[in-house]
């Protein structure tokens, strides 16, 4: 039986070797997949490990990362904003060169969903390709947020809420009609 771990450059373990299946880091979104006693994790590059679900129905309360990347959805629930454990949500969807011209459009967003803005400990947020056209003013409750993908939307400017995201590191915004920056 394998166990898959992680090491560093320097061939130190990073990350025991206990998990029984795992995936190479994504190039998409920079998380590894993980498998432990049958349940499901995100692993970052760090070594944080984040309980996950893969869709709305295998939510918990203890669940830190949803993942819908590969099932997209069209909107998200109010009821999301009540597990507040959540760090990551990766909403963006995949895209492929080699879905064929034509293929049935998947679901998008076509706004923010408020219930993210209540997420107190959100770290990592994915809106990557979605049909989002405006941020809301709340989105500056997000004061743990680290990363914000946004490429690929349709955003025209930012809310002058987004200044309060004190911790963010990484923001993506290529691919939108953005015209204007807020002055904080």
């Amino acid at each position: 039986v394998y166990r898959y771990g992680f090491i560093n450059r320097k061939g130190e373990t990073v990350i025991p070797f206990v998990f029984e299946q795992a995936t190479p880091f994504s190039l998409e979104d920079g998380f590894a997949r993980v498998s432990w006693k049958q349940q499901k994790y995100l692993l970052d590059t760090t070594g944080q490990v984040y309980r996950l679900a893969e869709s709305l129905a295998e939510l918990q309360a203890d669940t830190e990362a949803l993942d819908l990347q590969e099932n997209p959805v069209a909107s998200l629930p109010e009821s999301l904003a009540e597990f507040k454990n959540l760090k990551v949500l990766l909403l963006g969807v995949k895209k492929s060169i080699f879905e064929p011209a034509g293929q049935r459009q998947k679901p998008k967003l076509k706004s923010f969903p408020e219930a993210i803005t209540q997420l107190p400990r959100l770290k990592f947020l994915d809106l990557r390709h979605q049909g989002i056209s405006s941020l809301p003013e709340s989105i500056g409750r997000l004061d743990k947020l680290k990363v914000l993908l946004l490429a690929d939307n349709k955003i025209v400017s930012l809310p002058t809420g987004f200044g309060q995201l004190a911790s963010l590191e990484v923001l993506t915004l290529e691919k939108n009609a953005l015209t204007v920056l807020p002055a904080e």
